[in-house]
């Protein structure tokens, strides 16, 4: 039987309908959100790059001279409220791996991740910032690399989940 023959108020409960491979829907994250990508550039020892504005705060990458000395991803908090920051610096193929560091950032200070050495010049450096507020997470992942002239860019996503 299909279709129009089948009639449904015969038919029983699904076993656990209400669970999403096995988790209750209440305890689910709900909200809203929002992912943002960016190409960015900037010239070494200038002003900042162009920011990644979000809903708690902007995301930039400041180049130094050469890129390769460290460069800074920066996060600014534009909250209005403390926000907990999560860094983790992974560099691929190399000795230091992951280095992962938690601050709490007041309203209108930075949280900074340096990125230097080879890492830079072949592009495999990424960086993570995770950051919480009251009503909000957001996860940014960006890589780094430069040009033959020196200047960096940039490749960055972030995902903001609101509740």
């Amino acid at each position: 039987m299909t279709g129009a023959k089948v009639d449904e108020s015969t038919l029983g409960i699904v076993p656990n309908a209400d669970l999403l491979d096995g988790v209750d829907s209440a305890d689910l994250f709900r909200g809203r959100g929002r992912t943002v990508a960016v190409r960015g550039t900037d010239a070494p020892s200038g002003s900042p790059s162009v920011p990644l504005n979000l809903a708690d705060g902007q995301f930039t990458l400041e180049c130094q001279n050469p890129a390769s000395i460290g460069s800074d991803f920066v996060f600014k908090n534009t909250s209005g409220a403390a926000a907990d920051v999560w860094t983790d610096k992974v560099q691929d193929g190399f000795a230091i791996g992951h280095q992962i560091f938690y601050t709490s950032v007041p309203n209108g200070e930075i949280a900074t991740v340096m990125v230097s050495g080879p890492v830079v010049q072949s592009g495999r450096a990424l960086v993570k910032f995770t950051v919480s507020t009251a009503g909000r997470v957001t996860l940014i992942e960006a890589r780094i690399g430069f040009t033959a002239a020196g200047e960096c860019f940039f490749n960055a996503a972030a995902t903001e989940l609101a509740t």
